[in-house]
């Protein structure tokens, strides 16, 4: 499970340093530049990447030009090619921080000593709270993912295979402790879970009246709702052919409990 999430923890830099041209061999120019990025003030990336990802969430990446970025920035276009060699390194840049965030969340989830019910409220209260803390990146990340190129859109892709497979094996962890229903299937199920959980960033609002903690646990809530039963009621409805009421889901607030979430 940990190895999932492992090799994510590496500090923020500029795509500069991913690209796939740094990996096959740049050109003495493209490294030069490189170099003089590292040098360059991590603040000053920080504030592109972040006009950047608004820019994107408004416009849309592709309707987004570079002159659009270095005004929303404050500098001239050719300063910011300074920084970039293409339009597609900032989002790239931003996907790529979206997701290492999420990575992270399971190395914290895989590294706890607890059962299979509260790792998985962890791993969607951190999801969606995250979705919702970060609205404007999570937009870009899920509406313009397709506008990565297909080198850049296979390392995300290979990220997220490996996030998908984390909690599908959360359920299948939850069914044999018996605390998930065993007729869900793991793979499904995450499916329709992370559908749900995706799309916060659409109707989140920071001033509606809930944090994204908050939005966070009843998603939790609900979601749990949907894995948790008894296997006596699988027995039950095999003999009499009706099922039992399903059991109440605790609230987030039991979760000092043993067991619960």
């Amino acid at each position: 499970m940990q190895a999932d999430a492992a090799g994510f923890d590496e500090e923020r830099r500029p795509p500069r340093h991913r690209s796939g041209a740094a990996a096959t061999g740049a050109p003495a120019k493209s490294r030069a530049r490189r170099t003089r990025v590292a040098m360059s003030s991590d603040q000053r990336w920080r504030e592109i990447l972040d006009a950047a990802a608004i820019v994107f969430q408004q416009k849309g990446y592709e309707a987004a030009s570079i002159a659009d970025l270095a005004e929303a920035v404050g500098m001239l276009k050719g300063s910011l090619y300074y920084y970039i060699e293409t339009k597609e390194d900032l989002l790239f840049a931003i996907i790529q921080e979206v997701h290492e965030v999420f990575l992270r969340n399971l190395a914290v989830i895989g590294a706890m000593d607890a059962d299979a019910v509260v790792r998985v409220r962890a791993f969607i209260e951190g999801h969606v709270a995250e979705n919702a803390r970060e609205a404007v990146r999570s937009a870009v990340f899920y509406r313009d993912f397709y506008s990565l190129s297909p080198e850049r859109r296979a390392v995300i892709i290979a990220e997220r295979d490996g996030y998908d497979r984390f909690l599908r094996q959360l359920i299948l962890d939850g069914q044999a402790e018996g605390a998930f229903c065993v007729d869900l299937d793991a793979k499904i199920s995450a499916i329709a879970m992370l559908g749900m959980m995706n799309h916060v960033f659409q109707w989140y609002q920071p001033d509606g009246g809930l944090s994204p903690e908050e939005v966070g646990r009843n998603f939790a809530d609900l979601l749990l709702g949907g894995l948790i039963c008894r296997r006596d009621e699988h027995a039950h409805e095999a003999t009499t052919g009706k099922p039992k009421a399903k059991t109440r889901v605790p609230a987030a607030s039991t979760r000092g409990r043993k067991g619960r979430p």
